[in-house]
């Protein structure tokens, strides 16, 4: 059987708070059961028949209209058909979750070695005395060392078939948990806001056993290792003995010792061959985090990294950019709070763009969204929605759903073989391309991966632990109706927000990276050529990396301001003020709408 080792374990809660503590495999084992069997019980007591009875009329009143006449009815329509998705999925969830309870409580009597139908200790015992009778007889006058190697071996073999019928059910269980957190994000990224709150209580309980279950494989995998060359070593020393007893002239039977010896010992090695080499550092906690990456990016151990210095992301700048000094926006730290609305939101002339430094001194984000290891850890597990292509004015680009791990690993763990985003240069972070920087600007040059980018997603709303990570500026305050919403723009180097305009105020917080910002009085709305008609109205038609003139003559006479927006800096850009944004390196923004 596996040895009941202590691991420290580091997560973070549904709060989003740092939770450390030592644990065995065993408390695993029942974390796993008894928190999936109390979230069912969850489910039963909120989602009760009375919860059911009151959303049911509703439906019936709305839901099963034609999305048809007034615009109104077509909205209630449609916010009770979201509401039902969401009931459907938590209702699948409880059929799904009683049979991972069940799955869970076979695996932790798998671990014990007895029948998920009985754990009486003498049902366990039975198996085992027949066993050590069959050996005894069938050992019976062989040298002692023979038979002691003999049942040795016998039962390595045992506990190995056991653990690894073990480690199977806890991987088994695991793609279960994986499947369900998946449904629950769908349903939070297209469900109503009816049975929201319990969706995200749901959605923080599978993620916390999804963990246990994570720390629980690990342990079990370290520990079947150990017990690997534990035995390969006892079984050498069994066999050598027993060859020299067989060569002193005891009795000797039909199995030579030395012979069995040895064919053990082989046996024993290529077991160890073909596990995975211990990693012993010194803390327990941070192997945790780092084993739980799924991609071949880990941050060198007590490396203190800096923003990269290298300058090959000016590369990808547009042509004419920071052309003129007068033309860059001005950067003011920290301004207060009648500052910022007297001289820039409400500015004489209307409002005006800042560049707001030293107002993220207090994120957390700033230093811990450096590491893909922390963002795999706390929202690795969650799906998201990636856009898939150049930007959406682009033909073929699209919209497609993965894991925020699956995201990293095809988009981002190439360009940062450190692990650390700040030192990702820029030419090895355009989009997932291995070719240089030029793949992206210019068109047709080299055959390209088309670029992912988690763009303008209410990632925080999901995902807690990142939203512990981020403090919303006081600056949002001043508006009539707070904070509209908050969006995460996470993505490689040569991503592409098409020039386009808002109808919020918006305070782009830069955590990671440099991006490009380029900007245009709303004064000059027609020499932009926005689309006349269609859902991009608010978007121009002009490629700004590259104008065709020809066709749009004005744009060219255009003035503009812009800049380079670095890690800790907010840019203020004011409702209906026009904004180019590229990813210079693998970028993660956070962007604050209010009105």
């Amino acid at each position: 059987m596996s040895a009941n080792h202590p691991i420290t374990q580091t997560y973070t809660d549904a709060s989003g708070a740092h939770v450390s503590q030592e644990t065995t495999s065993s408390s695993h084992q029942d974390s796993c059961y008894s928190g999936l069997a109390s979230l069912v019980e969850l489910l039963h007591s909120e989602l009760s028949i009375e919860e059911l009875d009151k959303f049911w009329p509703d439906w019936d009143a709305v839901g099963g209209l034609q999305c048809v006449g007034f615009r109104g009815k077509a909205a209630l329509a449609w916010q009770a058909w979201r509401d039902a998705y969401t009931l459907y999925t938590v209702l699948v969830l409880i059929a799904g979750l009683t049979l991972s309870t069940a799955a869970c409580r076979h695996c932790v009597h798998a671990q014990h070695g007895c029948d998920s139908r009985s754990s009486g200790w003498q049902h366990q015992l039975q198996p085992v005395q027949a066993k050590l009778t069959a050996l005894s007889e069938q050992y019976q006058g062989q040298p002692w060392h023979q038979q002691h190697w003999q049942l040795s071996q016998q039962q390595q073999d045992q506990q190995e078939q056991q653990q690894g019928h073990y480690l199977l059910c806890l991987q088994q269980q695991q793609s279960r948990l994986l499947n369900m957190l998946k449904q629950l994000d769908l349903a939070a990224i297209m469900g109503g806001p009816r049975f929201r709150p319990l969706l995200d209580k749901v959605i923080a309980a599978v993620d916390q056993s999804l963990l246990h279950m994570q720390l629980l494989l690990q342990q079990q995998q370290q520990s079947s290792l150990q017990g690997s060359i534990h035995g390969a070593e006892s079984n050498s020393a069994l066999g050598a003995t027993a060859a020299t007893g067989a060569a002193a002239g005891r009795n000797s039977v039909s199995i030579n010792g030395s012979e069995a010896a040895g064919q053990a010992h082989s046996n024993a090695k290529r077991r160890c061959l073909h596990a995975p080499h211990p990693v012993q550092p010194a803390d327990k906690a941070e192997q945790c985090a780092r084993n739980a990456m799924p991609f071949s990016c880990r941050q060198q151990h007590g490396t203190a990294h800096t923003q990269s210095s290298d300058s090959s992301w000016k590369q990808l700048l547009p042509p004419g950019s920071m052309r003129a000094a007068s033309a860059v926006v001005r950067v003011v730290d920290a301004p207060s709070l009648e500052q910022f609305l007297t001289s820039y939101m409400m500015a004489p002339g209307g409002p005006i763009p800042i560049v707001l430094g030293r107002a993220m001194t207090n994120w957390p984000a700033l230093i811990k969204w450096q590491d893909l290891a922390y963002l795999s850890k706390v929202a690795g597990r969650r799906t998201v929605p990636i856009e898939v292509g150049q930007h959406y004015l682009q033909e073929g680009w699209g919209t497609t759903l993965m894991t925020l791990d699956e995201f990293i690993r095809q988009h981002l763990a190439e360009s940062s073989t450190s692990g650390h985003l700040a030192a990702a240069p820029a030419n090895a972070v355009a989009g997932p391309n291995t070719a240089a920087s030029s793949t992206i600007v210019q068109a047709g040059s080299v055959a390209a991966k088309p670029v992912g980018y988690l763009a303008q997603h209410q990632l925080f709303d999901h995902v807690p632990a990142l939203a512990a990570d981020v403090v919303t500026p006081d600056y949002c305050m001043l508006g009539e109706n707070g904070v509209s919403s908050i969006n995460a723009w996470f993505g490689p180097a040569g991503t592409v927000t098409p020039l386009h305009q808002d109808p919020e105020h918006n305070l782009l917080a830069q955590v990671v990276g440099r991006k490009y910002v380029r900007l245009y009085d709303p004064a000059h709305s027609e020499q932009l050529y926005p689309h006349k008609e269609g859902m991009h109205t608010n978007t121009s038609q002009v490629d700004v990396e590259h104008p065709d003139l020809v066709q749009f003559p004005r744009f060219g006479k255009v003035p503009y301001l812009d800049l380079v927006l670095e890690p800790g800096q907010i840019l203020y850009i004011p409702p209906k003020w026009w904004h180019f944004v590229k990813g210079l390196t693998i970028s993660f923004s956070v962007s604050f709408w209010w009105s």
